[in-house]
């Protein structure tokens, strides 16, 4: 896969997610230290996403990192946390953003530990 189809995955995976959870553009840039501007041209494919930023992404909405880049087949998503703590207010803060991004990262940490745990077996 070339870079502008990876960043074009990549960018279309964030768009979804960050729509399905009623974020706007400017919430996700606020969150990533950016601008609106610069997540426009990662949801279109136009630019890359920084590793930093793109694992802050994918702590806030509970996946590993491995959803974005698909390294492999295996299931990259720590289900219980978005149940537990989902991300349709309106008012949502930067704050809240960067508090969400810590609770998943470790519970993601802990997902994966089990996950390997199990599957290395």
């Amino acid at each position: 896969m070339d870079q502008t189809t990876n960043a074009k995955k990549i960018g279309q995976k964030i768009k979804k997610l960050r729509k399905k959870n009623k974020l706007t553009q400017k919430q996700i840039a606020d969150f990533l230290d950016s601008n609106q501007t610069y997540i426009s041209k990662i949801e279109q494919g136009k630019k890359n996403i920084n590793i930093n930023s793109l694992e802050k992404i994918a702590n806030l909405f509970g996946y590993s990192i491995n959803y974005f880049t698909n390294k492999n087949n295996k299931n990259h998503k720590y289900d219980p946390i978005k149940q537990t703590l989902k991300l349709y207010v309106k008012n949502i803060t930067n704050e809240d953003l960067k508090v969400m991004e810590n609770i998943n990262k470790i519970a993601i940490n802990i997902f994966e530990s089990m996950t390997e745990l199990i599957y290395n077996k």
